[in-house]
């Protein structure tokens, strides 16, 4: 199941934070944060909050373990992220690294930070992005 993302943030954050919003439905400022806590860095020299301007998948792989998702790495042949999403729409939630990117999918829907209420995988606008990670 896909939320819609809470986006709470002065800015729009990027897709980590955006992709783990839309599977766990929390907001993405919390998500943010907890970004900054795994790096062990909240402020910089004057004080200011220190923006997330990209994540590694490791990252958003803690945070969505700490915020109670079962996360196990799935085995695939290297493919399209629309016909993944396609082969994959009856096995449940997949949280998606294509290159450079996060998505999320589920049921044939498509997620991330550009369609954030989804999008079918035909209809998806980077449909042809190869999947490196799932």
């Amino acid at each position: 199941m896909l939320f819609k993302p809470v986006i709470d943030t002065v800015h729009r954050p990027l897709c980590g934070p955006t992709a783990a919003a839309i599977l766990t439905g929390v907001p993405a400022s919390r998500i943010e944060k907890m970004i900054r806590r795994i790096r062990h860095g909240f402020r910089d020299t004057r004080g200011r909050k220190i923006a997330v301007r990209g994540t590694y998948q490791h990252e958003i792989i803690r945070v969505l373990k700490r915020l109670g998702c079962r996360v196990a790495p799935f085995k695939f042949t290297e493919c399209t992220a629309a016909k993944f999403a396609d082969d994959v729409k009856h096995a449940g939630t997949f949280f998606i690294r294509t290159r450079g990117h996060f998505l999320t999918c589920c049921g044939g829907i498509i997620a991330d930070s550009w369609r954030p209420d989804g999008v079918a995988a035909g209809d998806y606008p980077r449909a042809r992005s190869r999947v490196t990670n799932a």
